[in-house]
Order: C-alpha cells, then sequence, then structure tokens
C-alpha cells in the first residue's frame, strides 16, 4: 500500500521504483529515525520499518510507520547536509540578556524573558542548522527582539499566511524554530475576553 502511495506522489512508472529490501524498526520518537533540522517531534515510541528501494537507479530509503505514514530520509538527509544557515551564529543571539516579545502593529509589550536560564533555553533551540530558503513577503504579527549590550536584534515573526515565517532585514523560512519558541511564551499569557485558569 504504502509502496503504491509514494509512486502515485512521485508520479513514478512501476517500473522506476524497484523494491530491494525492508527492516522491521522501533524508534524513540515520532521522526522514525529521521529527524529534519528544524522540525521538533514528539517523544514516542514508534513502530515500523524502513524499506530500501530503487528510484530510477538511486537508492532511496523510506522510513514507515505501522500506520502507512512515511518519511523519505535519503531527501531529508540530502536537507539535513545542505543546511547550513543558523540564526543564532549569524546574528550572534548568544550574547542576548533578554527577550521581549511584542505585537508588531501596537508594539504593546507581550512577554520579557531575562531570566538567564529561560534566555539561554530558548537561544538552545534556535541553535540549529536549517536550509536558507526564502519566502514571500507577509505581514508579521509579533516581534521577537533579542536584547544585547550593543543592540538589538528583532525579528517579525508569524504570518496568518504563514506561521513559518521571520523577516530580519530579508525574509526567511525558519521551519518550527519560532514557532516553537513563540507557543508556550503566549501560553502563558492572558488575553482580554479570555477566562485566566
Amino acid at each position: 500500500m504504502t509502496m503504491a502511495k509514494i509512486i502515485s506522489e512521485k508520479n513514478l512508472l512501476n517500473s522506476e521504483f524497484i523494491f530491494n529490501d525492508y527492516e522491521e524498526k522501533n524508534w524513540e520518537t515520532s521522526s522514525m529515525g529521521c529527524p529534519k533540522n528544524g522540525l521538533f517531534y514528539q517523544n514516542k515510541q514508534t513502530s515500523g520499518y524502513i524499506l530500501e528501494s530503487l528510484i530510477n537507479g538511486e537508492k532511496t530509503f523510506y522510513h514507515i510507520n505501522n500506520e502507512g505514514e512515511y518519511i523519505n530520509c535519503t531527501e531529508i538527509n540530502l536537507y539535513n547536509n545542505q543546511s547550513k544557515f543558523n540564526f543564532v551564529e549569524k546574528f550572534k543571539l548568544n550574547q542576548s540578556k533578554a527577550i521581549v516579545l511584542s505585537i508588531r502593529e501596537n508594539n504593546e509589550t507581550l512577554a520579557v524573558i531575562d531570566e538567564k536560564e529561560e534566555v539561554t533555553k530558548i537561544i538552545n533551540s534556535l541553535n540549529v542548522n536549517i536550509l536558507n530558503e526564502k519566502v514571500e513577503d507577509c505581514e508579521a504579527l509579533y516581534n521577537l527582539t533579542f536584547l544585547k549590550a550593543k543592540e538589538n536584534i528583532v525579528f517579525n515573526v508569524f504570518c496568518t499566511s504563514n506561521k513559518h515565517y521571520v523577516y530580519n532585514n530579508e525574509p526567511f523560512y525558519a521551519a518550527e524554530l519560532f514557532i516553537n519558541v513563540l507557543e508556550p511564551i503566549l501560553s502563558d499569557i492572558s488575553f482580554p475576553g479570555l477566562p485566566n485558569e
């Protein structure tokens, strides 16, 4: 069934896809043993198998769980090997003393993170090499500002049309890096009209 889905989604002829071998596997996370840089996965036992195939003569590995969901591990490894862009390194975010989240439209401050341990945790979560992919410009909802001794680094983040959008002098596709920073901060904020727990 999975092989038929792969053939269909890749628009292959049956003769262009040759099954070689498979191996049963148990993985510790939902990444199925093939995590893509910039994405985050659930820590849960995932059972499935590794399918080795030849597609147009090239060896390709698919990791498939028991629910039939699959990933092309060969493509993910290629992506990871080409991933050279790192927000922490490019913008020297490890020099940050505090982080401020605000609404772009009115510059209202939603949160200030200034505890060293929390700042370090956020910076470490962004310290991942990803592919430097450009995206179309859009209206970001938030500013995420990293306060450093000599300068502040401001990222416009999260558009309704593209939650992976980040802008600093140019637009970037940031995978899930900034989403995973925003979600816990925003979940702790009480918005007008919403009941406090």
